[in-house]
């Protein structure tokens, strides 16, 4: 069950003045409602805001409730410092408030920390010094990430300028020193320790020297728990981060783990600048508070088995008893399963009635445990007796929601009590006289008379019952709990002793009054006369319960792995610590044809490949002496002589200190697998032969092609020009277009042929990696692109871009071809401005470098964003705008080859962002 109420027990244990206010006070007429009822957000920031001497005010909700702690009492307004905490803002502090609400609503609203110095609180001084404070204002957020409250702290400081950073340093050192629970400061994406007090390095286990060094060098324990990844959270993304009760698993000196449970913000620590530099940490150890709360769970289970286990009756009533909500009888009673509101008239006698409902208005009134022994109406209509015991069942807040009870058939020991009255100092006699031989034992003692009935049990057997001294002596079995069968088997045994003045042995199973359920030996011996005639029987009784169950779970394991073992199709053998092999399954026998004699010890070897015989020895060897598990692959001897491909696996089983007990191996056969694993590689080495002769061939043909396509563009390039340059040649004002048009129709198709022939030969091109600075890089491309940039008076921005690995050629095509995409698309009367930024990024878990190249040129619509990287693909007219289409197709191939990926984002007439994602080498 969940402690809902995790601060309540510590406002008077800690002495909190603050805190006694709040327990006493009667929240249920508030809008906060009853304690219980508190949001969890607000019930771990009071128990840290409350467990603090830094001066602490908690505005919470829209309102602004004040909490505030005892070291923040000086500061309020005389004559409120014994107000209830809980009282809207503007209610506690009518001149103040208009002067902190600002800073209140600011980081409500935003979420970002404020802090300044101010004299607010000067006024409200009562020491007759002047009181000037530094005030931070942090946002508190619930589970959901919701802004709920703000958190102001006050630390004061110096009056003069030249003394305030210092005095203030020193007084924050100060509070972190006295403070009694953990506060600290980690530095840097290391996490390295600034500040920490006693309370930390004691939790911790470690001295001063700690200090200084980052958190999972002194406790590398912690990776991996959850905390580096908070407080790296709260370092980068400059917010606070709370936890409740989180565990934590610390690896102490003397090898033991101790887990520990923690209440704690996170924060960003901030220097005089602004500037978050680590994180500040306010935790409080709740270790105690978690464990007792799980132990209380675990006693209240065992407790409810232990009353259904020990009692006749067990029945629950609602928390003015005016219902019975259930009641199982168990014969003794009869059942009720649903509500009945007459139980009191169904089953009390008349003449107990009123004494019962005294009881139970005393009970209810003082929430105190219902005891009571009175008369019932039994299940067969005649009256008997019980013993009738209720405890009350509290919710958080303390109210009793139901009762639990049960109660035992006392008939036949109140029947009994006028003889047992008359015998009652014999009796004592008789005990203390076993008391003092039996007193030491954790054995039962026990004597029975003739007539089945305990006339003696020791103090170790009371305890098992669960009972006194009084209430047991007498008994019979069936009285003190036996079950009837149980009874029955004694009283046979009892009266073979008697008859054949012989002691009898034998195991049974009876419920112990705290440890449930136990098995024990017990031995029934005569004690005869002076006539030699039994007088009584005596008896002891041993707890054998933790011996049977070592047993039991040692034969089911046993069973359960032979069965086990001969279920599977695998071959199966175990050997001993020195590797002699013990046992074999049937599959071994059914493969190999050979019988037990023949396989164990180191016989099994007989049947290994004589090839692998040798090898497969030595591996099982080291693996005998290194505790490491074997693994191996080798043919094995079947019945009709043949040899088959086996993989064996051998792991050894280890008890709880690491020591090996035994060795289990598993054979598989993996023949089949062996014969498609040859098949496969042939065919993969027939398919890659093939694949490189295509390659070969289309590579030469690329070649070729671009020899055959290109020469006659040449030859019209070559003649257009000697068109335009012939002083014979007169063409017309139409001809002379026409010859422009075929002279850039020949540019296009020379361009187009070398795209195409870039485009097919980046996957073959074999490039050296190494480490490329893009700065250097955008710097080549800004030289070799001037000319054009000062036409479209162009410029690009760039500074501080990381080193990526990759073929140098290749990454200096990319960005060309984007720059020059850029360049290219721009708007009429608008110089271009391109902004090339890097920063980290993850997808899947995978780091990557994003390198985002943006334009103001015409943009695209975001619809188009996948298509542009298609080949050929042009989204403008080849008369506005030149290229061929392949210029962004070929970007992505070339980020594919070094396993990254490209995107595209834009608008229309708003520029575009093309976004590179590179692997992080770092």
């Amino acid at each position: 069950m969940e402690n809902t109420q995790p601060f309540t027990a510590n406002f008077i244990s800690n002495g909190s003045e603050v805190g006694k206010l709040i327990h006493a006070y009667d929240w249920s007429s508030t809008p906060l409602g009853t304690m219980a009822s508190w949001p969890k957000t607000l019930q771990f920031s009071l128990n840290m805001l409350l467990h603090t001497n830094l001066p602490m005010m908690l505005f919470w909700g829209d309102r602004s409730l004040c909490f505030y702690n005892d070291a923040f009492l000086p500061l309020l307004p005389a004559g409120k410092q014994t107000l209830v905490p809980g009282k809207a803002a503007a209610e506690l502090w009518p001149d103040t408030w208009p002067a902190i609400q600002p800073a209140v609503n600011q980081v409500r609203s935003n979420g970002d920390p404020v802090s300044h110095d101010n004299d607010i609180f000067a006024r409200y001084s009562h020491n007759g010094h002047s009181c000037h404070h530094h005030h931070h204002y942090s946002p508190i957020q619930d589970e959901t990430g919701l802004r709920v409250a703000v958190l102001l702290i006050c630390t004061q400081t110096a009056q003069n300028k030249h003394e305030k950073s210092a005095v203030s340093a020193q007084h924050f050192k100060g509070i972190v020193e006295q403070a009694p629970n953990p506060i600290f400061i980690f530095k840097g994406e290391d996490m390295v320790l600034a500040m920490a007090n006693e309370p930390l390095l004691r939790i911790w286990g470690v001295n001063s020297d700690a200090i200084g060094k980052p958190m999972l060098d002194t406790l590398p324990e912690l990776k991996g728990q959850g905390f580096m990844e908070m407080l790296l959270d709260v370092y980068h993304n400059k917010h606070i981060v709370t936890g409740k009760e989180k565990p934590a698993v610390f690896h102490r000196p003397d090898g033991r783990k101790e887990t520990m449970y923690f209440n704690f913000v996170y924060q960003p620590y901030k220097e005089a600048d602004g500037t978050v530099s680590g994180v500040l940490v306010i935790a409080n150890d709740v270790t105690e508070q978690v464990v007792a709360r799980k132990r209380l769970e675990e006693s209240e289970l065992r407790f409810r088995a232990l009353v259904m286990a020990t009692s006749d009756v067990v029945y629950r009533m609602n928390p003015d008893w005016s219902e019975m909500q259930n009641l199982v009888g168990r014969g003794f009673l009869t059942d009720t399963e649903v509500p009945t509101p007459d139980w009191l008239k169904k089953y009390i006698h008349p003449d107990d009635q009123p004494h019962v409902q005294a009881l139970i208005k005393k009970s209810v009134q003082t929430h105190s445990v219902f005891e009571l022994e009175h008369q019932v109406f039994r299940q067969d209509g005649a009256i008997g007796w019980t013993f009738s015991r209720a405890i009350p069942i509290h919710d958080e807040a303390g109210n009793i929601i139901e009762w639990f009870g049960a109660a035992s058939d006392i008939t036949q020991r109140k029947r009994f009590e006028q003889e047992l009255e008359s015998t009652r100092d014999e009796l004592r006699v008789s005990k203390r006289l076993y008391e003092a031989v039996t007193a030491s034992t954790p054995d039962l003692i026990y004597i029975f008379d003739r007539n089945y009935k305990f006339i003696y049990a020791n103090q170790a057997l009371l305890t098992m019952w669960g009972r006194t001294w009084e209430e047991s002596v007498g008994q019979g079995l069936l009285a003190l709990g036996y079950e009837p069968w149980h009874a029955e088997m004694h009283e046979r045994e009892i009266d073979q002793v008697i008859a054949t003045k012989k002691p009898i042995r034998g195991e049974v199973a009876f419920p112990h009054s705290v440890m449930g359920y136990r098995m024990y030996d017990y031995i029934f011996a005569p004690v005869l006369n002076e006539a030699g005639e039994v007088e009584v029987v005596a008896g002891t009784t041993r707890d054998i319960s933790d011996l049977k169950v070592a047993e039991l779970a040692l034969k089911h394991s046993e069973e359960q792995f032979r069965t086990l073992t001969q279920s599977l199709p695998q071959l199966i053998c175990t050997a001993d610590i020195h590797g002699y092999c013990d046992f074999f399954n049937q599959q071994w026998y059914d493969y190999t044809g050979s019988h037990a004699e023949d396989a164990e010890g180191k016989g099994w070897m007989m049947y290994v490949h004589p090839n692998q015989r040798e090898l497969l020895y030595d591996k099982w060897e080291r693996s005998l002496k290194s505790g490491e598990s074997l693994a191996f692959e080798f043919q094995l001897k079947a019945r009709d002589g043949h040899y088959q491909w086996f993989y064996i696996v051998g792991n050894p089983i280890k008890d709880e200190d690491g020591e090996i007990l035994k060795w289990v191996s598993a054979l598989t056969n993996i023949e089949e697998q062996k014969a498609v694993e040859e098949k496969l590689e042939q065919l993969v080495n027939e398919r890659t032969g093939a694949l490189q002769r295509s390659n070969d061939d289309l590579e030469q043909f690329a070649h070729v092609a671009s020899h055959d396509l290109k020469e006659p563009v040449r030859k019209i390039k070559t003649f257009v020009d000697r068109l335009e340059h012939d002083g014979e040649t007169k063409l017309s004002e139409k001809g002379s277009s026409y010859l422009n048009k075929i002279n850039t129709a020949a540019n296009r198709m020379y361009d187009m042929i070398e795209g195409v022939l870039n485009y097919s030969s980046i996957d073959n091109a074999e490039q050296p990696l190494s480490s490329i600075n893009l700065n250097e890089t955008l710097n080549s491309i800004e030289l070799d692109l001037e000319i054009l940039m000062n036409q479209k008076k162009a410029h690009i921005v760039y500074e501080g871009l990381p080193t990526v690995k990759g073929a140098p050629l290749l990454i200096y095509q990319l960005f060309y071809n984007l720059i020059n995409n850029s360049l290219k698309f721009t708007r009429l009367d608008t110089p271009p401005l391109i902004t090339v930024t890097a920063k980290k990024a993850a997808k899947m878990g995978i780091p990557y470098l994003q390198i985002d190249v943006k334009d103001n040129g015409i943009g695209f619509e975001q619809t188009q964003a996948q298509k542009i990287f298609n080949s050929f693909i042009r989204l403008n007219s080849k008369d506005k705008f030149e290229g061929t289409g392949l210029g962004l197709a070929l970007c992505k191939k070339i980020v594919e080859r070094h396993q990254g990926y490209i995107t595209a984002s834009g608008a229309e007439n708003e520029g575009a962002v093309f976004s590179i994602f590179l692997p992080d080498i770092n």
